[in-house]
Formats: C-alpha cells, structure tokens, sequence
C-alpha cells in the first residue's frame, strides 16, 4: 500500500492525498444478520440535519485511489450469499466526498449461465457522487458497462440513485441469440 499526502493541509485539518494504492488487497464485505454491514462503522452519524461523517475530524480528497489485483468477497449471511470477485480493478480519480468525481472499475467472477459455471468479466467506467456521505442523495451513472461470459458480450449503461434505498435505471443491449 502507498498513500502520498500533503504535509500542510494537515495544518488546516483536511487529508489532501495526491495517490492511495493499494496492490493485492484482499476486501471482505460481510452482511450480518441484522442487516448491517461490517464497515459501517467507518461511517458515524451526526445531528440529524448533518450528513454522515468520517471517524475522523478531517475532510478528504484524493487525486487518485487505486485498487490493484485485488480480492473482494461479499459475505451476506442475510441472504446467504457469498460472492468473491478476482482481478479486482478500481480508479478513482479526484475523489471527494462532496463532489462528483470519475471512476474505472472491472472485475471477474464464477457464475452460473444457463446451468453450467462460466467465468464473467465485467468493466466499468462512469461517475460517483457520495453527496457528503447523506446516502440518499449519493448516486452511480455507469456511462458504459461491458460484461462477458462464455464468449458472449454485452453492454449497458446504468444509474443507480440514493444509496440508502437503491434505485436502478439500466439499459441493456444483448448480443442476437442464436438457438
């Protein structure tokens, strides 16, 4: 892991990163049953007029997270699932919690496609907005989505509005099937 900071925006309580890297990491994400997930705690609440905040009495940017190689498993012992994705790649550029800012993101996954395992690929490009960590105004507008398994392709778009109760729009266009 790399993380470059800037010494004098410490001064003035902000966190002004110019890179995060992380190589390898190995992510888990665990939904327990009471249908809370394990990291949040990373988030406190605040007055009810006042969105969500760090743990931390900072305010964050960065000029680019990277995510390299890495390994995230989604455990949800709500629904009993686990899903873990490889080859796990994310870039965020200008990051900041109050701001929208860019990303790139692909993965691959084991699924099941009509009855037999098949590796799936999946890359993404779009924009985030954490909206201050207020969920329900926090969205996702994946400009391209280009998914593959068992040589088929297909593309998609996608927005997803108000983390708190997600809200999806997608558009999908499937590759001419053949019987």
């Amino acid at each position: 892991a790399v993380a470059k900071y800037r010494w004098a925006a410490l001064l003035e309580r902000r966190l002004e990163l110019s890179e995060v890297r992380l190589v390898s990491p190995r992510i888990q994400l665990v939904r327990r049953q009471d249908g809370q997930w394990n990291v949040a705690g990373l988030f406190r609440k605040r007055e009810a007029d006042r969105p969500l905040a760090l743990p931390f009495p900072v305010s964050l940017s960065a000029d680019e997270i990277v995510i390299e190689d890495g390994t995230l498993t989604l455990n949800d012992l709500l629904r009993r699932r686990l899903v873990t994705v490889r080859a796990f790649h994310l870039r965020l550029r200008d990051f900041s919690p109050t701001t929208p800012f860019p990303f790139n993101l692909s993965f691959e996954t084991d699924g099941n496609l009509t009855g037999k395992q098949v590796a799936l690929k999946a890359e993404a490009t779009g924009s985030l907005a954490l909206a201050s960590y207020r969920w329900p105004e926090a969205w996702l507008e994946a400009e391209r989505i280009k998914l593959s398994a068992a040589g088929a392709a297909a593309t998609a778009s996608a927005v997803l509005r108000n983390f708190a109760a997600p809200s999806v729009d997608l558009k999908l266009k499937l590759p001419r099937l053949s019987s």
